[in-house]
């Protein structure tokens, strides 16, 4: 194909276009394929062009649209968010929101709410609560005052303004008053909440059969909670250089999904329902440990592997 650049360079551009004029999920669908479907059209029209190259054509027309569309839609999100900001800090609210993350904090029996409320413009606030009381998905009434996340004073510092914004989180309510209004109904969020309770009863059983100290450190090793793990003893994980195995990634999850694509396979599965089953498993595995970005990175990894 002549001028790849070129092509390359107005594909991006046109994945712009369709994020600026279709904002909806279908309208940005119909925005995306039309262009697509015309770079393809051409591209086959085009008799001097071999299958193989076709092939790695579109999937290059793909990526550079998919990269347009989504350089756009952050720069609206960057905005939004900004925007949702202003003049809210301190503002008193009583509205619904619905509960997409739960979180372990370092205080027993707490854990940390994330929710996205209507009143803020579809941004995300963070508010403590009692382990065993919400669960994802849930519908909550929620009473407080609105207070928006500290930036770092001293540079070089961590920044949990820039680390909460990064998950949609612009607020935080201090003694807010939270009660459930419906409980989730959702098929992912139930599954969601199955994989959280089993990772709380492993978590329980590990207590039970072994000494505190241990336990943390089995905690962090196979459910990816370090928050048990005292601090003398992660001093010395650091110090030996070691500490990456306290925390699930790319060394648990491409462990967990060789062993078991090896073992389906040795049963008899092709490769191919033996892969999907062994990612299923490991996706599971990896929602139930938190999915943090190690693990995230790792998952998208296994799937180019897969592809390849």
């Amino acid at each position: 194909m002549k001028r790849p650049m070129f092509w390359a360079v107005v594909m991006f551009a046109l994945g712009e276009v369709a994020y600026i004029n279709t904002k909806t999920i279908v309208g940005a669908g119909i925005g995306l394929l039309m262009p697509f479907c015309g770079a393809v059209l051409a591209l086959y029209l085009d008799k001097r062009t071999g299958r193989l190259k076709k092939i790695r054509c579109m999937v290059a027309f793909a990526v550079m649209l998919i990269l347009g569309y989504t350089n756009t839609y952050m720069r609206d999100y960057e905005r939004d968010f900004d925007k949702g900001l202003l003049g809210r800090d301190g503002e008193y609210i009583s509205c619904e929101a619905i509960i997409r993350s739960v979180e372990e904090t370092d205080y027993p029996y707490t854990v940390n709410l994330y929710m996205d409320i209507e009143d803020t413009g579809g941004i995300g606030i963070i508010a403590y609560g009692l382990d065993d009381v919400y669960n994802i998905g849930d519908k909550v009434h929620i009473t407080g005052a609105l207070r928006s996340i500290d930036e770092n004073t001293n540079p070089g510092c961590f920044n949990f303004r820039n680390y909460y914004k990064s998950r949609g989180i612009a607020y935080s309510i201090r003694s807010a008053d939270i009660r459930v209004v419906a409980e989730a109904d959702k098929p992912y969020d139930i599954y969601k909440n199955y994989l959280r309770s089993i990772r709380k009863l492993c978590k329980s059983r590990l207590y039970v059969i072994t000494d505190d100290k241990t336990a943390g450190v089995l905690s962090g090793i196979l459910l990816g909670d370090r928050k048990a793990v005292d601090d003398m003893t992660m001093l010395d994980y650091r110090n030996s250089g070691i500490a990456h195995i306290l925390a699930i990634s790319g060394l648990h999850i491409s462990l967990l999904f060789g062993l078991m694509f090896a073992l389906l396979k040795k049963l008899g599965l092709n490769r191919y329902v033996a892969g999907g089953v062994a990612f299923f498993c490991v996706f599971s595995f990896a929602i139930m440990s938190g999915l943090s970005m190690s693990t995230l990175r790792a998952l998208v990894m296994i799937v180019i592997s897969m592809g390849a």
